[in-house]
């Protein structure tokens, strides 16, 4: 017995046939040579699950709690592990300002490296920054 495949069967089918309220067993009768096993499988990364809704509502806080994850432990990793954590929590900062409503408009991108031996916070408002506390400033 041959496997059941249908390459013609792409994905917004499946899902315009699975929201018209079909189950796994209809769709494979209406489509033919996929077996509704291959149906469950692809649904299942296709539609959202219940958890999906609660991460958009909280998406903004998520992506904060990582930047504090990352930051809580790189003071643990080498230096050279310390410039891709750097960059993953501004990426993660950029996208928790656009999903706050911030957006991500014409301001300047300032960079400032802060000798301590202690955690500090991350943002800080430049204004408030002691001088003797500073090694670098770069604004691009």
């Amino acid at each position: 017995m041959q496997p059941k495949t249908n390459p013609q069967a792409d994905d917004a089918t499946l899902l315009a046939l699975h929201e018209a309220g079909k189950a796994s067993r209809q769709i494979e009768a209406i489509l033919g040579n996929i077996d509704h096993s291959t149906i469950c499988k692809r649904l299942k990364h296709l539609t959202p699950r219940k958890t999906t809704e609660i991460f958009k509502i909280l998406r903004a806080d998520i992506f904060a709690e990582k930047q504090r994850k990352l930051l809580m432990r790189s003071d643990k990793e080498p230096a050279s592990s310390q410039s891709r954590i750097a960059m993953a929590v501004g990426i993660y900062y950029d996208k928790e300002q656009i999903e706050r409503g911030h957006g991500t408009d014409a301001r300047p991108l300032v960079m400032i490296q802060i000798n301590t031996g202690k955690p500090e916070p991350v943002e800080k408002r430049v204004d408030n920054l002691n001088h003797n506390n500073i090694s670098s400033i770069e604004a691009k």
